[in-house]
């Protein structure tokens, strides 16, 4: 998607998200997919979801702490159900926590959506900080 403001009006709508556990590939990391307003995710495989790589599964997600995150390529829907091994021997994931996201808004440079998985709920103000740097502060709501 283009950055640029997105209208409350088209963003109540309910869209995938999910959160792996990567490992053999590097450090163990998260990689935390969000689908994106807008895209109709009917079980193309294909479609894309924004990722970051985050080092703290939600379980451990604290309202208020900002924690770091590398903006990472766009992944493919085919990982919102897929669990195990990745070709080309860049090691496994496995589903850690799952559920909805609602965009509350989505523009240049910011993200605020309500994220409702499995093991946590809150809203997740998640803001570019410089280049693939981004930060996500978690908060009650």
């Amino acid at each position: 998607m283009a950055w640029g403001a997105v209208k409350k009006e088209t963003m109540m709508e309910m869209l995938p998200s999910v959160l792996l556990r990567h490992e053999g590939y590097g450090e163990g990391h998260f990689d935390w997919l969000l689908g994106e307003p807008g895209v109709v995710y009917d079980g193309d495989e294909e479609k894309r979801l924004w990722t970051w790589r985050i080092d703290v599964g939600s379980d451990a997600w604290e309202m208020g702490k900002e924690y770091a995150m590398v903006r990472n390529f766009d992944h493919r829907a085919r990982y919102l159900s897929y669990e195990g091994e990745i070709s080309g021997g860049r090691g496994e994931v496995r589903q850690v926590d799952k559920g909805v996201h609602e965009v509350e808004e989505w523009g240049e440079g910011r993200i605020v959506t309500r994220i409702d998985f499995e093991k946590f709920e809150g809203i997740a103000e998640i803001r570019c900080i410089k280049g693939e740097i981004w930060g996500v502060v978690f908060k009650e709501g």
